[in-house]
Formats: structure tokens, C-alpha cells, sequence
């Protein structure tokens, strides 16, 4: 097993703890956006999907929003501020990217992205201390590790010990720079089941959103109630693409593959019985339908009734279900009732903003 790099020596010297009373516990300020409804700041998020799935595209898109003002796919920018993004990846694709942003929104004026075309390993304490510096050197009020894989080498993602010590680093990088951090991760094969590796990492962030199939979810977030799924969709400039708003026209096809998913379900289940999803899945004929694709259309046809699963993991079965709810508002088995994605534009944030004014102030418990 691969050894961690501790964040302290055995017998290095303790700064005293800071003890708060009632009172100071109460008058503590509200958590405060940086993107209005997806990233607060000085917190420590994450972003999954699967391989190809566009999170890059929407992370450099948050980047440069939280840098420029700009609001991002209708959420509001609640405070500006420098922007550090570690590219481990491809830094020369990454730069194409950027261009078309840019070109795409007018090139706003705005406080600098700047970039480590690089892997920074955040399991060691020297690695991470220099990122610590860069990010200091630039002032960055947000940092993103794009991907969480390429910026852990050496780490056994399934260990919550592991984990638990990357954390611990990552909290480290946040208290010498007050900055928040977003780290952009990979789903595991069954998307539906979350980001891969260890559950420590989800137990640890205040925020995590899930970017599948077009559609950004919040599926955790300490300090406020989760926000409506957020649609959005690739529009190509010039030598690449940038996401925009997606509407509900554009819904449609998306609804067609999802009823032969369906449809494949109810041919291979007999009445009374139960399938593998390995089965359902050998069974959809829609052409070009991707594993993780399925696994979206299986997930949300479970959450609106119109399937039934019965156990986990690889011990889970269906079969069709009932869903009054669907029938009676079929934009519910999408999650996507009550978000008014007809019309919506980036310059239509402002109702949005004021619309969250009184949420900001409305924190839940962890």
C-alpha cells in the first residue's frame, strides 16, 4: 500500500485551539456564494461525471464566471475573485477552451485565470504547500484540481484512511489561502452510484455536484437547501465548444431515448418478475446509447416511479413500476420541475439573484 506523507511531524509544535462560546458560535457570519447556488466560499466541493461527459467544459466555465462576474448557466456571481486551475490533464485542449469562453461572452473584463499545466500531487505536504504558494501568488479566491485522479497519484482511492488524509491536506490549502477548492472527479462505472473511490470524500466536502447527460446537479450542499438541476448543453465556437443554457425544446430527443430504455425494460420482464441490469441494458437497441448514458436514463426512471429496483450494487434488480407522478408532470422524472429552462438566458440571472437573496441567509445543518 502507498504511504501518505503526514500533514504534521510527531513532535512539531501545536498552535492553540481556539475555543468559541455560545454567543461568538451564534453571531458566526452566514455562508457566503461565490456562484450563486453551486460553490461557496473557502469550501471544498466536488464535480463528477463520467469520462467525456462535458465537466471539464463546465468547470473552466464556473472558473472564468467566478473570475469575470459573469453569471454562469443562470447562476448569479456573488463575489469575484482571481481564479487558480490546475490543468493535469491536457493544458493545451484546456486553452482552446478558454479562447472560445472568451469569444463566446465578449471577453469580459474581470480579475485573471491563472493556470499549472501540471499534476500537483495533493497527498504530499511539500506539493501541496507550493500550490499553497502559487495560489497566494495570484491572489485566488478559487482553486481547481482538474482531475482529482491526476492531482492524487499514489493514493488508494478506495481507502477512507486514504482519503481522509487527502482531505486533511486539501484543508490544509484552504486555511493558508482562504480560497474554496473544486475538485473535478470521475463517476465510477455505474454513474448513478456517485463519484468513484471512497464515500470519505463525499462525507468530507460541503458541496458535490453531479455532471451527467447535460445536467448539473447539486447532490450535496451543507450550506444551503439543493438547487434545481441546472440544464445545459455544448454550443460549438470556433475550434471547440462552451455550455449555454438548455431549453426544453431540446429535451426531446433525450425523452425518446429514455422511453426505449424503457421500453427495452418491459420486452425482457415478464409480468411479476424482476431482470439484471446487465440484461435491461444488452436489451436497448437505441443506437449510440452509452454505458453511462443508461445509467442516467435507469436513474432517473427509478426516482420517478416508472421503475422498481430491489437490492444494490451488483445484486440489483427491475422491472417496471407505476408512476402517477410522472403522468401527471413529466418533467418530474427528469428532476427538473420547477426549473423554467424555456427561455432562460445567462443576462436573465439577475431574477434568479434576487430571487436568492433570502437564501443565502437560510443554512441547514451539515
Amino acid at each position: 500500500m502507498p504511504s501518505i506523507t503526514p500533514t504534521e511531524e510527531p513532535n512539531a509544535a501545536r498552535a492553540p485551539l481556539r475555543v468559541l462560546s455560545e454567543a461568538e458560535v451564534v453571531a458566526l457570519p452566514p455562508a457566503e456564494w461565490l456562484l450563486d447556488g453551486l460553490l461557496v466560499a473557502g469550501s471544498l466541493s466536488c464535480m463528477y461525471g463520467p469520462p467525456g461527459g462535458g465537466k471539464t467544459f463546465v468547470a473552466l466555465s464556473m472558473a472564468k464566471s467566478v473570475a469575470t462576474g459573469r453569471p454562469m448557466l443562470g447562476h448569479a456571481v456573488r463575489q469575484t475573485a482571481p481564479v487558480l486551475y490546475v490543468a493535469a490533464e491536457d493544458v493545451h485542449g484546456v486553452g482552446q477552451r478558454v479562447e472560445a469562453w472568451n469569444d463566446h461572452h465578449g471577453r469580459p473584463a474581470g480579475h485573471p485565470v491563472s493556470f499549472i499545466g501540471e499534476a500537483v500531487n495533493v497527498a504530499n505536504v511539500a506539493a501541496v504547500d507550493a500550490l499553497a504558494d502559487a495560489a497566494e501568488s495570484v491572489a485566488a479566491g478559487l482553486v481547481v484540481l482538474d482531475t482529482f485522479a491526476r492531482c492524487s497519484v499514489g493514493v488508494e482511492e478506495n481507502s477512507s484512511r486514504d482519503i481522509g488524509q487527502v482531505v486533511g491536506l486539501l484543508d490544509r490549502l484552504r486555511a493558508r489561502t482562504g480560497a474554496a477548492v473544486l475538485l473535478v472527479h470521475h463517476s465510477g462505472k455505474d454513474v448513478s452510484r456517485g463519484s468513484r473511490g471512497s464515500n470519505a470524500l463525499l462525507g468530507a466536502v460541503d458541496t458535490e455536484l453531479e455532471c451527467v447527460d447535460g445536467l448539473l446537479r447539486v447532490t450535496k450542499q451543507k450550506s444551503a437547501p439543493a438547487d434545481h438541476p441546472t440544464g445545459w448543453k455544448l454550443e460549438p465556437v470556433a475550434t471547440s465548444a462552451v455550455p449555454v443554457p438548455r431549453r426544453w425544446d431540446d429535451l426531446d430527443h433525450d425523452k425518446s431515448r429514455r422511453d426505449d430504455v424503457l421500453d427495452a425494460l418491459q420486452r425482457v420482464c415478464a409480468i411479476g418478475d424482476t431482470v439484471a441490469s446487465g440484461v435491461w441494458q444488452d436489451a436497448v437497441t437505441t443506437t449510440g446509447l452509452s454505458r453511462s448514458t443508461f445509467f442516467a436514463h435507469r436513474k432517473a426512471l427509478v426516482e420517478s416511479g416508472a421503475v422498481r429496483q430491489s437490492g444494490e450494487g451488483r445484486n440489483a434488480r427491475f422491472a417496471p413500476g407505476t408512476s402517477s407522478e410522472s403522468e401527471s408532470n413529466p418533467h418530474r422524472e427528469w428532476g427538473l420541475d420547477g426549473l423554467s429552462l424555456d427561455g432562460l438566458s445567462e443576462s436573465e440571472s439577475e431574477t434568479r439573484q434576487s430571487n436568492s437573496d433570502t437564501r443565502t441567509n437560510e443554512r441547514t445543518t451539515p
